[in-house]
């Protein structure tokens, strides 16, 4: 984007999308946990990010080129993972990572970045069963093939006569898990590689660009650094969890925390 240039919204959602007649209802679950929540930052420069990716990839995974948000998640969501382990919630030893992926280019033609409206959908990678022996490379394979399902394809069944029902899917299958109880559910958004940095309201660019405290357990929001090659893991979980996990030495290698004050 040049200096000065100015963007004009793309309002092609509705043609792409047609709205729908909804004749049925997703009847919720309570996902957001009765306990005190903490969020805090961590950021990942560039030289860690390159490590990370080298090391998941090394670990023979089937995924020769992880991307820095599949390699940044794995490790956030087994520290988080291990940060349960001992706790009150013995029992959950199966956990689920869901993720929102952005649609823009993944249609055919490829939508322009500045396409307005909530052009995503859910992935969902549940994990069976995390024993002590799994890993957080493990669970790049995991993640990269639920995120690959979301191609052109996909993108033309939601288009589709059956689009409400296909969209409708993994929010019906997140609440189906989790009406079990028997699995830890972390949920992921990324907002890495998002121009907000370049963005001039007419006070010149910003320094810092953060997200507000997301007060519901287990929730990961990612951005990119000002600089453009890092990445800021907004996290939130359980006060006690917390505890662990920011203490968590694998973590640590890669991430260091930042006070958001």
């Amino acid at each position: 984007m040049g200096a000065g240039e100015t963007i004009t919204p793309c309002l092609t959602s509705t043609t792409l999308f047609p709205p729908k007649d909804v004749h049925h209802k997703i009847t919720p679950v309570d996902l957001v946990a009765k306990e005190k929540t903490l969020t805090k930052r961590f950021v990942f420069d560039v030289t860690s990010l390159a490590t990370l990716k080298a090391k998941a990839a090394a670990k023979g995974s089937c995924v020769d080129d992880p991307t820095c948000v599949e390699a940044v998640t794995a490790l956030i969501s087994m520290s988080a993972k291990n940060a349960r382990r001992g706790k009150s919630l013995q029992g959950r030893s199966s956990m689920v990572i869901t993720h929102v992926v952005n649609l823009r280019a993944r249609t055919v033609p490829p939508l322009p970045g500045h396409a307005f409206g909530n052009i995503w959908q859910l992935t969902i990678a549940p994990i069976v069963e995390v024993e002590n022996k799994t890993q957080w490379q493990d669970l790049v394979v995991q993640l990269r093939r639920a995120i690959g399902k979301i191609d052109d394809n996909y993108v033309k069944k939601l288009q589709g006569e059956d689009g409400l029902h296909q969209a409708s899917e993994s929010m019906k299958e997140v609440l189906d898990i989790a009406s079990k109880g028997k699995v830890e559910f972390y949920t992921f958004s990324s907002w890495v590689g998002f121009p907000f940095y370049e963005t001039d309201f007419g006070w010149g660019r910003p320094i810092w660009v953060c997200i507000s405290n997301v007060p519901i357990k287990n929730v990961v929001m990612l951005m990119s650094t000002r600089s453009g090659n890092g990445i800021e893991a907004w996290v939130t979980l359980g006060e006690e969890d917390m505890a662990t996990f920011e203490n968590d030495q694998e973590l640590l290698q890669f991430a260091f925390p930042v006070s958001s004050s």
